[in-house]
């Protein structure tokens, strides 16, 4: 479609603002409108377009109360299309016209014919509005909302501007407004340190002294006597009146009126070192779990993320072959990631880590060398990857008192963990006591105390038993849900590599003569990153 030109007529046809979008001489766009009206008055009753084989164009029309809108085509132009520029076009003007001449962009306020004048001087805001539908024949995919947004030039940025400046400004008012409260709150209650209520208290006698001197001096012996009767009236009469004073009372400090909470910065990573490499090879596969549990014990989601360490002390092992005990290299739930200088083919195919190039050799430094990550994510009540689950009872004993029964349950794999912590995010203010042991010994389970950023801390040396409960009771808590999310940490070390959580294991070890090393250490460690129920 190709739009040659676009104006708004009055009732007999007359064009009262047109634009051209396209290269048209003035006669032929005089040629144009008047050739409009007059096809209007004739053909008005053939509906809401006008072809003119002779001029080669196309007039299409719509009613806009007391006006027309209406369109210069040419006849190859698609009508359908054109009807919808239209109708962009009408309901556009009829916005704008509202609220050039009404002042209301929100309502409808109908066009009459003696607007006609006033539609002429804003004939510049209809021709910019115009430009922003059509360019060059061709229409902008544009709605009504935009193109008034164009035409009042509306910002994004100004518009939170002018937001954030009226709101420091606002704020700066009640700055100001709260500040002179305060300084006229402490006028008031403030007052004068020292003062002292009396006629004539503290003036100066030789000021006294002087004035009698330069006028009674001069004057008869009897009104020299009447001055100084006065001012021995004035003198008892002061002494009568009572004398007030006030000042400010001494503020005594007491000790009791600041008390100062201090709570420990608590540790709360389960620590452990790697083992000894007596052998000269060890292997070290070293799993962090990641899980989110349920008040119920229901699994919500978690994640392994692995790494398989090699330590060589040994130069005689710094050209090894090692075979995993993996299913399928390939799995793509695991997600298997290789050393840059690891033979990556190798270890798809076969299963086998060696290095890519023959040449190079392992470091034999002693220190952890990674060789192979993975990454596994469980499904909703996968077991596989939790080696820890938690069962919470929250029993409500008074009013801001809870009593915390925990129930655990170690995986399948496990037959105890070195060390536990258990963060119940606790204010400082209350108080805690573990009041069953449970399965516990005395003194294997404590509550270590307070820490500022964390909350109530409680340790457990060593889980030792496969399942187990412990009951703690703590007061001074607002309700249920801010004794939740409860964070766990633990770590474990363990030479039987059957409890990696992932199955990931060293199987055999080859050196650079394909024969078998069968001295080597291997261990797992497993240890919790983001562990919490919720």
């Amino acid at each position: 479609m190709v739009v040659l030109s676009a104006f708004v007529a009055n009732k007999s046809g007359r064009s009262i603002v047109a634009r051209q979008f396209r290269d048209l001489d003035k006669n032929r766009s005089i040629e144009l409108l008047s050739q409009f009206q007059t096809e209007f008055t004739n053909n008005k009753e053939r509906g809401n377009f006008i072809d003119c084989e002779d001029s080669h164009v196309r007039y299409i029309f719509k009613p806009i109360d007391d006006f027309y809108m209406v369109l210069i085509t040419n006849l190859q132009s698609n009508i359908i299309q054109d009807v919808k520029t239209l109708n962009l076009f009408a309901e556009t003007i009829n916005s704008l016209l509202s609220l050039l001449l009404y002042k209301s962009p929100n309502e409808h306020v109908p066009l009459k014919s003696t607007d006609e004048e006033l539609i002429s001087v804003h004939a510049f805001d209809l021709i910019n509005a115009f430009d922003e539908i059509i360019t060059l024949g061709y229409k902008e995919n544009l709605k009504t909302p935009q193109i008034l947004n164009s035409y009042n030039m509306w910002c994004m940025e100004e518009t939170w501007k002018n937001i954030n400046d009226e709101s420091k400004e606002r704020a700066a008012k009640e700055n100001r407004k709260r500040d002179l409260e305060n300084m006229d709150r402490r006028r008031r209650s403030g007052g004068y340190q020292n003062f002292n209520i009396g006629h004539g208290q503290g003036a100066d006698p030789n000021v006294l002294q002087e004035a009698y001197n330069s006028y009674y001096s001069h004057a008869s012996e009897s009104a020299r006597e009447s001055f100084m009767h006065s001012q021995e009236n004035k003198v008892e009469q002061q002494k009568s009146i009572p004398q007030y004073s006030y000042e400010q009372p001494e503020h005594r400090y007491n000790e009791q009126e600041e008390i100062h909470y201090q709570s420990d910065s608590i540790s709360t990573e389960a620590q452990i070192e790697d083992p000894e490499n007596s052998t000269g090879l060890m292997f070290i596969v070293k799993e962090t779990i990641s899980a989110q549990l349920s008040r119920d014990g229901d699994i919500e989601s978690s994640e392994l993320k692995g790494t398989l360490e090699l330590r060589i002390a040994d130069d005689s092992f710094t050209n090894v072959a090692i075979e995993l005990e993996i299913e399928n290299p390939k799995d793509k739930k695991y997600n298997f990631k290789t050393h840059p200088n690891i033979d990556k083919a190798s270890f798809l195919n076969n299963g086998i880590l060696k290095l890519r190039d023959s040449k190079k050799l392992f470091p034999s430094n002693d220190q952890a060398l990674g060789v192979l990550r993975w990454r596994q994510v469980g499904t909703a009540d996968d077991e596989q990857l939790v080696p820890l689950k938690l069962v919470t009872w929250v029993n409500p004993l008074d009013e801001n008192k809870f009593e915390i029964t925990v129930e655990y349950e170690l995986n399948e794999k496990y037959q105890s963990l070195k060390e536990c912590f258990f963060i119940i995010p606790l204010s400082e203010y209350g108080t805690s006591e573990i009041t069953d042991l449970g399965d516990f010994n005395e003194g294997e389970i404590v509550i270590e105390g307070y820490d500022s950023s964390q909350g109530l801390v409680i340790h457990a040396n060593e889980i030792n038993q496969q399942q187990g409960v412990f009951t703690i009771t703590v007061d001074n808590v607002e309700s249920e849900e801010s004794l939740f999310p409860i964070n766990v940490t633990f770590v474990n070390l363990s030479d039987d590599v059957s409890t990696s959580l992932s199955n990931v294991a060293v199987s055999k070890v080859l050196n650079e003569n394909d024969e078998q090393i069968d001295e080597f250490g291997s261990y797992v460690i497993i240890k919790s990153d983001d562990y919490n129920v919720v």
